[in-house]
């Protein structure tokens, strides 16, 4: 991208920004409840040679070690689960829109996927829960889509602004306001509402640093408490990677200090949150391989 003028608006931001693919809108509308959903799942996996080719390779993956080499996409959506494979195909086919194409980007990417698992399965490890997985996983995947939006922003000040994003991200929140009028928060949510996306979604993602649950109005304070949880695990997830290769439960208690202070009243608690860290690892690193991050 190149450099933007520091007076663009957002609404001019928003003018150039590519039309969302088909098949993302199909998979977010998609009941995977239904009866239908196996079989769709499998013909927009289908549809597309290279989406085909990187679901047959992560049902072949390391990570979850079929017994016998799976060739097909049936056997592979068997094998991994339509809910499984339409994340990963959302994925691809957002990635194939916004390509990383610097070290910044990737890392936003990479970080977006790792905020999606751990909010899949913190969604999933809570009991009775009132979210669904796979709708966690979508919004987590999309919570700083902002920040591609932004990317092209040519003040330093919030170009180079990694460290405060990863230890103070309400300050870059305010930087970003001061400097150019909007958050990334806001800029995520206005392209999400610009693509005729769900309003529960970019509600989601306009709130994500919002912590008070009296400031915000979203559909369900749980999913963004689970998405801000998994926001603030995988920030500690980058800062410490070597946590989750330790034995130690004292290294990954570590890990999760304070990401808890935010929500005390969180339906799980630290331990919890310590003993699903390495899976939410292993399985980040497994996706962006095989999404080829």
């Amino acid at each position: 991208m190149t450099d933007a003028p520091r007076n663009k608006s957002l609404e001019d931001r928003l003018v150039d920004l590519p039309v969302l693919p088909s098949l993302v809108s199909r998979l977010i509308a998609l009941d995977m409840n239904s009866e239908s959903s196996f079989d769709e799942v499998i013909a927009i996996a289908e549809g597309e040679p290279s989406f085909a080719m990187r679901v047959l390779s992560m049902a072949n993956s390391v990570l979850l070690a079929p017994n016998q080499e799976i060739t097909s996409i049936p056997q592979a959506v068997a094998r991994v689960g339509a809910r499984r494979i339409s994340e990963l195909c959302s994925s691809m086919a957002l990635l194939t829109t916004f390509s990383p194409t610097t070290r910044q980007q990737r890392e936003t990417w990479l970080d977006a996927i790792q905020v999606a698992v751990g909010a899949r399965r913190i969604a999933g490890a809570i009991p009775d829960c009132s979210v669904e997985p796979q709708d966690a996983y979508m919004v987590g995947l999309l919570h700083d889509f902002g920040r591609i939006v932004l990317d092209d922003f040519d003040s330093e000040e919030v170009r180079h602004s990694d460290e405060l994003r990863l230890t103070q991200s309400e300050l870059l929140v305010r930087l970003e306001e001061n400097v150019i009028g909007f958050s990334h928060a806001d800029a995520g949510a206005a392209a999400l509402e610009r693509w005729g996306l769900p309003q529960a979604l970019a509600g989601y993602v306009r709130n994500h640093h919002i912590y008070d649950a009296d400031a915000v109005q979203v559909e369900n304070s749980l999913m963004l408490q689970i998405v801000q949880v998994a926001d603030r695990l995988s920030v500690r997830l980058q800062l410490n990677p070597r946590s989750v290769r330790s034995d130690g439960l004292a290294s990954l208690l570590e890990l999760t200090k304070d990401t808890l202070s935010v929500h005390p009243d969180f339906p799980l608690d630290r331990n919890q949150l310590a003993d699903l860290a390495p899976g939410i690892r292993a399985e980040t690193v497994d996706l962006a391989l095989g999404l080829g991050l």
